[in-house]
C-alpha cells in the first residue's frame, strides 16, 4: 500500500513538472517575441534619427551649423547658470531615464536595488516521515493549519547590482504536529529549518510595448537564471500508542543536508502597481550530502500601495525525497510541503 501511494505521488509530481515546463517554454517564447519587437522599434527610431541628421546637414551647410551650434551652446550655458536646477533634465525626465538606466521591475537612480520581505508560509505536509527505522504516512492539509501549525516565520532578502547580478537569502523555520496518522502511530511532530542562498543573473529586463503605450512607465518583463543552494535541517518525532512495556513510547531524530539548486524566475510588472512573479528550481542530484531529488515552485501576485512597499499573495509547493541510513538508523523525509503565502516586501 505504501509503495502504491508513493508511486501515485511520484506520478502526480512528474505531471505537475511537465505542465510547469510547458508553461515556462511558452512564457519564454513570449518574452523573446516582446524583446524582438522592442529591438526593432529601437532600430527604426535610430534610423529615423540618422536620416533627420543627414537632412539637416545638407540644408544648412557647415558654416550655418557652426554658427547656430555656437549660439545653442551659449544659450545652454546661460540657462544652466541662471537655472541650475534644470541642469541634466529634459521635459521632466531624469538623466537616468534618458540614458535607459533601469533596475528591478522599474527605474532606479542607483546601481543597487534591495528588498526585504517578511512572510508566512501556511503549509501542509503530505508524504512519509521516518526516524530510527520507524516510518509514518502523514497528511497535514494546509486547510487545518490552525490545528497543525505550532510556530514559524520567514524572511526574504534580495540585492540587485546594475540590474544584472543578484543575491538572495531566504531563511524559514516551521514547526508542525498532527494526529492525522494511522495506528499504531499516535502523533508526529516535524521541525523544519530551510535556508536558501542563491545567486542570479538577469538575462533581460525589457519594457512591454502595450504597458508603455497605456502610460505605465514601470511596465516590463524580466527573466533571471538562479543558481545556489538550499540547506535543510529536519527534526522528526513519532509518538506511538500504548502497545505494551516493550514498545517505545516515541522515537526522534534530526538530519541536515545541503542541496545544490538551479532554476529560473520571471517577473512581469504589468502596471506601475501590479506585478506577477513566478519561480521554479530543481536540486538534490543524489550526492552523498544531499537529497535524491527536490523541486520548488512558487507564484506571487504583488501590489504596491506605495512606492516602497509591496503586498504579496501567492502559493508555494516543494517536494523533497531524502533517505539516510538503514535499519534502526534509517531516516526518511519523502514529502510534499505546500500551501498559500502572504507577506510584505519593503524595497527601494
Amino acid at each position: 500500500m505504501i509503495k502504491e501511494m508513493k508511486a501515485m505521488r511520484e506520478l502526480a509530481f512528474f505531471n505537475c513538472i511537465e505542465k510547469i515546463a510547458v508553461g515556462l517554454i511558452f512564457l519564454f517564447i513570449f518574452c523573446l517575441s516582446v524583446n524582438s519587437t522592442y529591438a526593432q522599434n529601437v532600430t527604426k527610431t535610430a534610423s529615423s534619427a540618422s536620416l533627420s541628421d543627414n537632412y539637416g546637414k545638407e540644408d544648412t551647410g557647415s558654416a550655418l551649423a557652426d554658427k547656430y551650434g555656437n549660439q545653442l551652446s551659449l544659450s545652454t550655458d546661460i540657462t544652466q547658470s541662471a537655472y541650475p536646477e534644470l541642469a541634466g533634465k529634459d521635459a521632466g525626465y531624469s538623466s537616468d531615464e534618458l540614458s535607459g538606466d533601469r533596475t528591478g521591475a522599474g527605474a532606479s537612480a542607483g546601481d543597487w536595488n534591495y528588498s526585504l520581505a517578511v512572510y508566512a508560509w501556511l503549509l501542509g505536509l503530505n508524504g512519509t516521515v521516518g526516524v530510527k527505522g520507524q516510518t509514518s504516512d502523514v497528511n497535514m492539509s494546509f486547510g487545518d493549519i490552525w490545528d497543525q501549525f505550532d510556530v514559524g516565520g520567514s524572511l526574504h532578502g534580495e540585492l540587485l547590482y546594475k540590474n544584472k547580478y543578484g543575491f538572495i537569502i531566504d531563511p524559514t523555520f516551521i514547526k508542525l504536529s498532527t494526529n492525522d496518522v494511522d495506528d499504531p502511530v499516535k502523533s508526529t511532530r516535524t521541525k523544519i529549518w530551510l535556508v536558501e542562498i542563491i545567486g542570479f543573473y538577469r538575462i533581460f529586463d525589457i519594457p512591454t510595448k502595450y504597458g508603455q503605450s497605456q502610460g505605465y512607465k514601470k511596465s516590463s518583463v524580466a527573466l533571471d537564471v538562479l543558481f545556489g543552494g538550499r540547506y535543510l535541517a529536519i527534526d522528526n518525532k513519532i509518538t506511538f500508542n500504548n502497545l505494551g512495556p516493550v514498545s517505545p513510547p516515541s522515537v526522534s531524530g534530526k538530519k541536515d543536508w545541503f542541496d545544490f539548486i538551479v532554476g529560473g524566475r520571471v517577473i512581469w510588472q504589468a502596471t506601475d502597481r501590479w506585478s506577477l512573479i513566478g519561480r521554479t528550481d530543481f536540486g538534490g542530484f543524489d550526492f552523498n550530502f544531499s537529497s535524491k531529488f527536490s523541486w520548488n515552485g512558487v507564484g506571487f501576485v504583488g501590489y504596491d500601495p506605495v512606492d516602497w512597499m509591496q503586498i504579496l499573495l501567492g502559493f508555494r509547493g516543494m517536494y523533497i525525497d531524502y533517505t539516510d541510513g538503514s535499519g534502526d538508523n534509517r531516516f526518511v523525509f519523502d514529502s510534499w510541503l505546500y500551501g498559500p503565502m502572504i507577506g510584505l516586501n519593503f524595497h527601494n
